[in-house]
Order: C-alpha cells, then sequence, then structure tokens
C-alpha cells in the first residue's frame, strides 16, 4: 500500500476435496502473485507543476487507503503529500478546531461525502477554492467550492452542480483554460490602458495649451485619425494575440484591474502631454500656422505606439518574439496608413489636417522632442516593472 499498490495471492489449499473453515489448520502452497497498480497519466506531473509555479495548494480529498493516496500524490509530484489526515481523526475535532487544522493537510483519506463538504467549507475561509470531481460522492463538495469542476463522463448531479465540465475527461485540459484566461485579461490591460493612455494625454494636453491662452490645435476628425491608428489597429493586434494565444504561461497580476494599468497610464499620459506641448511651442517659435496639427498629430500617434509597445513590461509581463515582431508590422502600416494620409488630398481633406511649412532643422527639433520623451516613458515603464516585481 505504501507504494499505491495492490498484491493479489493465489494459493492452492493440501485439502483439495472441501474448503476447510478453519484456515490455520490447513497447508497452503502459492500459486501466483499479482501485483496491481496504475500508471499515472500522461502530462499530469506537468499540470501539477503548472499550478503548483502558480501558487496553487493542491490537496487531494480521497476514500481510499492513505498509504495508497500518499503514494499516488508523491509520484505526480503534488508538494506536501506527507501531511495527512483521516476522516476517522476528523471526526474528533471539535467546530473550532476544524477551520485551523485542515489548512495544515494536504491529503484527506478515508473521508466521506459530508466530510468533503466540510473541508471545502473550512478551505475557503483561507481563500479561494476549486473543487475537481467525477463521482456522487463529490456533488456536494464541488457545489460549496468557489469553483466546481467534473468531468463530462462522471455522475449526472455531480455535472449539473459544477460550473465547468472537462469534455475530455482530463484534469489537463485545465492549463490550457487558465492561460487562454490570462492572455484575454493580460490583453485587455493593454487595450484597456491604451484607451485610458490616449484619452488622458489629450486631456492633460488641452489643460497645457489652455493654461497658456492658445487653442487646442487638434480637431474631433483629427482626434478620429488618432483614434483609429493607436486605438483601433491596435485592438485588432491584440484581439488577435488573444485568438492565437502563445505557450507563455506568465500569469497576470494579482492586484485589481484599475490598480494594475492606471498608475503607469496616468504617468505616461503626463509625459506624452509635456512632449505634445513642447512640440506644440516649438512649431510657434518656429513661426509655423497655430492652426497647423500635423507635428502634433505626428507625435501624438508616436507616443501613443511607444507605450503599447513597453505597457506589457509595466504591466508586469513581457511579449514574446513573435508578438515582437507584429508589433514592427504594425509600426510599419501605421507608417504606411499616415502618408496615405498626408499625401492623398482627400483623405487629409477628410481627417481636416492642415498643411505645414517646416525646415528641416524644425523637423529634426521635433522628432529629437518626441525620441526624448518616448526614451522618460520606456525608463517610467522600466521603473514601473520593477516596481511590481518586489
Amino acid at each position: 500500500m505504501k507504494e499505491g499498490k495492490r498484491v493479489l495471492c493465489v494459493m492452492r489449499s493440501s485439502d483439495k476435496k472441501t474448503l476447510p473453515d478453519n484456515l490455520s489448520e490447513v497447508m497452503f502452497s502459492v500459486v501466483a502473485i499479482f501485483v496491481f497498480h496504475n500508471n499515472l497519466r500522461e502530462g499530469i506531473q506537468d499540470t501539477i507543476d503548472f499550478f503548483q509555479n502558480r501558487g496553487v495548494r493542491i490537496r487531494i480529498i480521497s476514500g481510499d487507503n492513505p498509504e495508497t493516496v500518499r503514494a499516488v500524490a508523491t509520484a505526480a509530484g503534488v508538494n506536501g503529500a506527507d501531511k495527512i489526515v483521516t476522516g476517522q481523526e476528523i471526526e474528533r475535532w471539535s467546530e473550532e478546531e476544524f477551520g485551523e487544522k485542515a489548512k495544515g493537510f494536504t491529503i484527506f483519506a478515508r473521508i466521506v461525502p459530508e466530510q468533503k463538504e466540510k473541508i471545502i467549507e473550512a478551505l475557503k475561509k483561507d481563500g479561494f477554492t476549486a473543487m475537481v470531481g467525477d463521482g456522487a460522492n463529490d456533488a456536494l463538495a464541488i457545489k460549496k467550492a468557489d469553483l466546481g469542476i467534473a468531468m463530462f463522463d462522471g455522475a449526472p448531479a455531480t455535472r449539473q452542480l459544477a460550473a465547468v465540465v472537462l469534455m475530455n475527461n482530463s484534469f489537463m485540459a485545465l492549463p490550457g483554460g487558465v492561460q487562454l484566461a490570462d492572455s484575454v485579461i493580460r490583453n485587455l490591460e493593454i487595450f484597456s490602458g491604451s484607451f485610458i493612455n490616449i484619452s488622458l494625454a489629450g486631456f492633460f494636453f488641452f489643460a497645457f495649451v489652455s493654461a497658456f491662452g492658445f487653442a487646442f490645435p487638434l480637431t474631433p476628425l483629427n482626434m478620429a485619425l488618432i483614434n483609429y491608428v493607436s486605438i483601433g489597429m491596435a485592438g485588432m493586434l491584440i484581439t488577435y494575440w488573444v485568438i492565437i494565444s502563445s505557450d507563455n504561461a506568465q500569469s497576470v497580476s494579482a492586484q485589481p484591474f484599475f490598480k494594475n494599468i492606471l498608475p503607469f497610464a496616468a504617468v505616461s499620459a503626463i509625459v506624452q502631454a509635456l512632449g505634445l506641448a513642447s512640440v506644440f511651442f516649438l512649431n510657434v517659435m518656429q513661426g509655423g500656422n497655430l492652426d497647423s496639427n500635423i507635428p502634433v498629430l505626428l507625435a501624438f500617434i508616436i507616443f501613443g505606439f511607444v507605450f503599447l509597445a513597453v505597457s506589457p513590461r509595466a504591466f508586469g509581463f513581457s511579449l514574446i518574439t513573435s508578438q515582437k515582431q507584429q508589433l514592427g508590422m504594425l509600426a510599419i502600416v501605421e507608417l504606411l496608413i499616415l502618408l496615405a494620409v498626408l499625401k492623398l488630398s482627400l483623405l487629409a481633406t477628410f481627417f481636416n489636417i492642415a498643411d505645414t511649412q517646416w525646415s528641416f532643422k524644425g523637423i529634426g527639433e521635433m522628432f529629437f522632442i518626441v525620441a526624448l520623451f518616448s526614451l522618460l516613458q520606456i525608463t517610467i515603464a522600466r521603473w514601473f516593472a520593477r516596481y511590481l516585481l518586489t
């Protein structure tokens, strides 16, 4: 039993005529010995490691012999498999002791259905719980857990009570679901952060130029173009990242959604607004047309792309190589769209883009300002990344 195996011994009696009532008086000879054991499903150890590496504590609640359960848990790589308690011991616990003692054990053996429900109820006080089961004996515990998971071929009552039903009857399907959920949350954070950042940057820029008595240089159609390029096209790429999810197993931040994305989006927006104001006032000092919106519009789009590129790191995860390559392709597509808008009079008129006369010196100074504030934005992203990891 300590190795999780079952032994069947076949013996022959010396009395071949009748089955003796008292075996101690009969001589037996061994005919055969059979050792039975179940092999672990391929990949179960990787699945266990996946969850344990994410801080999930795995517990086993079973009606089997404690030594058998311990052997299987050890083979599967469950941490703390030596912390075992039986249903008979649990019965001696008082209600006050139950909540404290239950969370200290990993394996609960010789457990009856009522005890399973009580164990889940006690563990819920220590954090979020998920219960995986397939038998009718698991139904009460699955209903009590925060997340009930049942097997498709399990008892009908268990399936009806579960929030998730594994169609392939395999616990190993769960990491894929977790990774997909993480991918959705991560990419939602990027998209939401970009949207909030663009909105705040426009507001802060408006406040800066208004404080000096100037009119806001961007029209609603200008902002529409900025949103199409910085939000719309970025959103299509992010949607692709969700659909074609990678094997990148980074978990999402445990912080609340807005607490994770709002600080960096807001700080970056202030930096971008200062950069936009610098480009605008440079245009003024160069004697440019105050109604000209091309310099500010270009700077706005560049800042938006820089934010899109560095925000994953600031939010606590990193892009894989293919995603970085796709970002580079997005930059090329955005550049081609801007060239088309600036060169085609029909599009320029539609988006209300006023022409400007800038010298090469003025263009160089503008891009120097944009590069300087983009570098500052990248530095801030690195600081936020270190802050999240500490």
